[in-house]
């Protein structure tokens, strides 16, 4: 999905709110419903950085670390992927009170969009960087 697309959608949303202003019965909802928007906003934004930032480093860790870093790249990566995000977020802000680490819900959030993403993401970077190598004819980096 490209920028355009997000855009488009973001425009369609907004219109969307200013025609359920325009009835006087559902004016109350609409501090509510900009509010949840820009939170929604705030999280995408900052998750997204994390997400890039976690996607490089397993990746070039998968590829290019020890065995002890390459296996830690993998576990983070193959965890992540294989739960539920909804799983991850109930157990960040649930079990991890349990250890003594206390987070608020905006950082819960966030934190769990950017380990899950970023491991998603974490096979797209290795898998580019693993086609850019046999592109270019060198040998291609060890993977688990």
């Amino acid at each position: 999905m490209g920028i355009t697309s997000l855009a488009g959608m973001l425009i369609a949303a907004v219109i969307a709110l200013i025609a359920l202003a325009a009835g006087d019965h559902n004016s109350i909802f609409i501090p509510g419903l900009l509010e949840g928007l820009w939170l929604t906003v705030r999280i995408t934004a900052v998750g997204a950085v994390i997400a890039v930032f976690m996607a490089i480093v397993a990746a070039l860790a998968r590829l290019y670390g020890s065995k002890p870093v390459r296996w830690l790249a993998v576990g983070y990566v193959e965890f992540f992927r294989g739960t539920s995000a909804l799983v991850q977020l109930f157990w960040l802000f649930l079990r991890v009170a349990d250890f003594g680490i206390f987070m608020e819900p905006f950082t819960v959030a966030v934190v769990t969009l950017g380990l899950n993403v970023g491991a998603y993401g974490a096979e797209v970077v290795r898998g580019a960087i693993q086609g850019i190598t046999a592109a270019s004819g060198k040998q291609r980096p060890l993977s688990t």
